[in-house]
């Protein structure tokens, strides 16, 4: 540790070499306002080179951009492009002679050089430069001037001393860029009118970290001056507490420019009238006697005591990383038709009840994700209301806030209004928001009129009522969260996927899942009238769903995967599936207009009820035993094994049908088919082990091809028909009764069943 301590001990003396210069004639920054100092260590030059070799040599620290590099006889070896580390720089040309480790000189001055300007020379700062420190000296009209976009940075003290004959030194900083890293002190403590200090600023920038120093005779005020009002520059204040020290100098801050006070903790702003403010870093700035014409800004962690005047085009910004809460800055009612605005996206919240007038609030305009929180204080306005990125809520724990009166609102995507509050809050139906949370244990009563969400609902704790002004939800996004919802007679027109986990209190309205494309996830819930739009695509439940009214369209399918539907009435002209596997899967005793799909893998029961087309692909199937199964369109049985005891199917359409391969319990045919087609199957067999009822008029009968097995246990009554292959089989004994008469192709009887043909009866051959 000890050899550590001594090597950074000769490190640093090493590596900084300071000269004290003083000006030499009028001229550049770079070079031609200083003498030939003797610097640090020797060169090695080539002229078929631009590089500059050194050793033992400190180029870093002695030595900036546009110096000019010379021999001990002062005879130039070239200029100084690039200072590439503390042993090698790049020039702008070749060198101009041939040089082994000499000993040099350099026309300007380095980064740690003690700078002094006097002799009435005029220095102009044209690039980019750093000096240890700088005095303005005490002969008439030494200056320094500032190409634009040229920068000193001064990291020590920075002296004007009063002239010793009438006259101004000053500092013209333009369009350039000064930074001070101690103390700036402006003397001119005479009795002699005339002797003027002066540092003036145009649409540059200048940084005091330390304090400011003006020190003038109350006798002659105008011989110390920092004059601001040359342009729209910014100027930055970095001290703590008191940044002026001001014995009778004068300030003018100008009405186009931009002051910053800087530090982390409390400082003591200038009285006068600014137009831009930044309080900046931490701790409280003392506004007392300022007026911001422009735009007053908080920023970091920075508190305001005092309170400030606020012009007519004022405007105040909130912009940090940190938290903050509104102050004293705040005035109410806002007097700026600039408004408010927040970019920070750890929250602004207010600290009281505040009122913007007619001037605007906007949130987000630069920030993303920015966040005003009400505090649970009422905000009103009537001003115009803007989010870009970020969200507005409302309310507290303990207090409930309404949304205020804005004259317009403009809420991009993405962005957010929350209501949060612990007790009973209204929710307003204006405006149109994007995303909507309601959070916090308290009941959110929604007023009436038409509930416009663009994005998504997420409903977090408590109670949602739409119920107490039956309003209308317009939701465009998906509806989520934990929170119940209590409907009126209102209709909630959902365009996204209801995730919400809640509790759903339909009321006497509806629900409508209105994406024509489908895609939707429809909650699991009771309602009152749910409808499907969907004309494409599929709706799917997310658990059991109870309806007393349900609506499907044409071409749209309804999942209900494998959850139960109940309803009391439907108008279903969609697709329903369902892999339920319950005793009722769907209600039973219903008319289906369109198709239902008994579609698991598994073992279903169909329940009763009148299909158009019924589908049931799939695994096995129990055919409901009570009730009829009407089929008024195409019935399509699957491969699995089915269970048809003691169910009827009546086929009742009014058009054309055909009865497939399949074996009946109890089979119907009725309705007026107004001259249509029976077809049974072409090349399979239609068995029924119960009843065969023919009741169907206007009707002609195809049963080329078909076989009709009457394979009850029981006895059995042939229907008087024309067949074309007809089998009895199995134990029960079938009967062709008395005044019958029964036409076939053929006929088998198998497994020792028995044929009787009563009195009058008759079995033709065809």
């Amino acid at each position: 540790m000890i050899v550590c301590c001594c090597y950074l001990f000769f490190f640093q003396v090493q590596s900084i070499d300071a000269a004290n210069v003083t000006s030499a004639a009028t001229g550049n920054w770079s070079a031609t306002a200083w003498p030939n100092t003797g610097r640090t260590g020797t060169i090695t030059t080539s002229t078929g080179s631009l590089t500059v070799t050194g050793t033992g040599t400190l180029f870093l620290t002695e030595l900036s951009v546009g110096n000019i590099i010379k021999n001990t006889s002062n005879v130039v070896i070239g200029t100084i492009a690039a200072i590439n580390s503390n042993t090698s720089l790049t020039l702008t040309s070749n060198a101009a002679s041939n040089n082994t480790s000499i000993a040099y000189r350099s026309q300007g001055v380095g980064p740690v050089d003690v700078i002094t300007i006097n002799s009435g020379h005029d220095v102009t700062v044209d690039g980019i430069f750093t000096c240890a420190s700088l005095t303005i000296g005490t002969t008439v009209g030494t200056t320094l001037l500032f190409n634009d976009n040229s920068a000193l940075n001064c990291t020590g003290n920075l002296v004007m001393s009063f002239p010793s004959a009438n006259g101004t030194n000053s500092i013209s900083v333009a369009n350039g860029s000064l930074a001070v890293g101690g103390t700036c002190t402006l003397s001119a403590n005479t009795n002699t009118t005339g002797r003027v200090t002066a540092i003036t600023l145009g649409n540059g920038s200048i940084t005091f970290t330390g304090a400011v120093a003006l020190n003038a005779r109350s006798n002659r005020t105008t011989n110390a001056i920092l004059d601001f009002s040359g342009g729209a520059g910014t100027i930055t204040f970095g001290a703590a507490g008191n940044v002026f020290s001001n014995t009778n100098g004068i300030v003018t801050l100008g009405s186009s420019t931009t002051y910053i006070y800087s530090n982390a903790g409390a400082q003591t702003v200038f009285g006068g009238n600014y137009f831009n403010l930044t309080l900046r870093g931490g701790g409280a700035k003392t506004l007392t006697g300022v007026t911001v014409t422009g735009t007053l800004t908080r920023s970091g962690t920075a508190t305001v005591t005092g309170t400030p005047s606020l012009g007519a085009s004022s405007t105040l910004v909130y912009r940090s990383n940190a938290p903050q809460t509104t102050g004293n800055e705040f005035i109410t009612p806002f007097p700026g038709t600039g408004g408010v605005v927040i970019e920070n996206a750890a929250g602004v919240t207010l600290g009281s009840a505040r009122s913007l007038g007619a001037n605007p609030l906007r949130i987000g305009m630069d920030t993303l994700n920015s966040i005003l929180n009400d505090g649970g204080f009422q905000l009103t306005s009537t001003g115009a209301f803007e989010i870009n990125s970020g969200a507005f809520r409302l309310g507290s724990a303990g207090n409930a806030t309404t949304y205020p009166n804005f004259s317009t609102n403009l809420l991009s995507s993405g962005s957010s209004i929350e209501y949060l509050s612990g007790v009973a809050q209204s929710v307003s139906t204006t405006p149109n928001y994007q995303q909507l949370i309601f959070s916090g244990v308290g009941t959110k009563t929604v007023t009436s009129g038409i509930l416009t969400v663009n994005g998504n609902w997420n409903i977090n704790g408590g109670t949602t009522l739409l119920n107490s002004n039956n309003a209308d939800v317009n939701l465009t996004g998906d509806l989520s969260g934990t929170g119940n919802i209590t409907s009126g007679s209102g209709t909630i027109q959902i365009n996204g996927n209801w995730l919400n986990s809640g509790s759903f209190t339909p009321g006497s309205g509806s629900v409508v899942y209105a994406n024509n494309s489908g895609g939707q996830t429809v909650g699991g819930v009771t309602y009152n009238i749910l409808t499907l739009n969907n004309s494409t695509g599929t709706q799917t439940a997310a658990n059991n769903i109870t309806a007393s009214v349900l609506n499907t369209t044409a071409g749209g399918t309804f999942n209900m995967g494998s959850f139960q539907l109940s309803a009391s009435n439907v108008n279903h002209n969609g697709i329903l599936e369902t892999q339920n596997t319950s005793a009722t899967p769907i209600s039973s005793g219903l008319t289906w207009v369109g198709n239902v799909f008994y579609n698991a893998a598994s073992e279903q029961t169909v329940v009763s009820g009148n299909y158009n087309n019924l589908n049931l692909s799939g695994g096995n199937r129990v055919l409901s035993n009570t009730g009829i199964i009407g089929i008024s369109g195409v019935f399509t049985p699957g491969s699995g094994v089915y269970t048809v005891t003691g169910s009827t199917i009546d086929f009742n359409g009014t058009g054309d049908q055909s009865i497939p391969d399949f074996n009946f319990s109890n089979l119907t045919v009725s309705g007026n088919r107004s001259g249509n087609t029976i077809s049974f199957v072409n090349g399979g067999t239609i068995g029924v082990s119960g009843i065969f009822s023919l009741t169907a008029t206007s009707v002609s009968y195809i049963v080329t091809g078909n076989t009709f097995n009457y394979n009850g246990t029981d006895p059995q009554i042939i229907v008087p028909f024309d067949y074309n292959i007809l089998i009895i089989s199995s134990s029960g004994t079938k009967i062709i009764e008395t005044g019958s008469i029964v036409n076939c192709t053929g006929l088998d009887i198998l497994d020792d069943a028995k044929l009787n043909i009563e009195g009058t009866a008759q079995l033709n051959f065809l």
